[in-house]
């Protein structure tokens, strides 16, 4: 796995706010997304976390149809097959044809800005996916 980006919590510039994406991608041998992600730090006070999410659960389809969105918004020339935080507010996308797209290099704010909130909505679904998997790993209460 790549080291985790560094990101300073007390910065008032920062421009994403936890949960954030590190990576994910589809694993087609696990026939789940692998992803990690800087939990919000009220769920976990790890640096980062990382969770398995079936893509036939609710959780990898909805991801599916973002990257799916993401490809779009991107005008990608191939689907997005990997996401990966570069640091600060930047994320790279590499297509399934082996290309890269940086959003630092896409032209139009209003774009970036819808690409970022999607970003937003795949780490909720993702910091989500990782409470229910350590919710399930808990010892059930037995009275």
């Amino acid at each position: 796995m790549n080291d985790p980006i560094p990101i300073d919590l007390n910065d008032e510039g920062r421009l994403v706010d936890p949960p954030i994406i590190d990576f994910l991608y589809l694993e087609p041998a696990l026939h789940a997304y692998v992803a990690e992600f800087v939990p919000d730090p009220q769920i976990s006070s790890e640096r980062t976390e990382a969770v398995y999410i079936p893509q036939d659960g609710d959780d990898g389809r909805h991801i599916k149809e973002l990257v799916e969105e993401l490809g779009h918004l991107l005008r990608a020339s191939s689907p997005v097959g990997r996401i990966f935080h570069k640091g600060s507010g930047n994320f790279g996308f590499y297509l399934r044809d082996n290309s890269l797209i940086e959003l630092h290099d896409f032209p139009s704010p209003t774009v970036t800005q819808e690409i970022y909130d999607v970003l937003q909505v795949i780490s909720n679904f993702v910091q989500f996916a990782f409470l229910e998997e350590k919710k399930s790993q808990q010892p059930s209460a037995r009275p």
